[in-house]
């Protein structure tokens, strides 16, 4: 799963290394922090905002849910 959104940002990203990206996650800090790494990985991104999501998505979505923000080509 991670693999495949990193898959996403890099097809869709536009100077990924420039941007904060946003980390959203549902209960589960070790996966976001996960997340976090290998983008800095990655994309060399030394800018995030990790936050736990609202309670109306999470009330939907559940416990280990991930969110990635990020600008897109576009």
């Amino acid at each position: 799963m991670l693999a495949r959104i990193l898959d996403l940002m890099e097809e869709r990203g536009s100077n990924l290394d420039q941007q904060t990206i946003g980390i959203s996650h549902g209960d589960h800090e070790e996966l976001a922090q996960e997340m976090k790494t290998l983008i800095q990985e990655r994309f060399q991104t030394t800018e995030f905002e990790i936050n736990m999501i609202g309670s109306a998505v999470g009330s939907h979505s559940g416990p280990g849910t991930l969110a990635i923000f990020f600008l897109n080509k576009r």
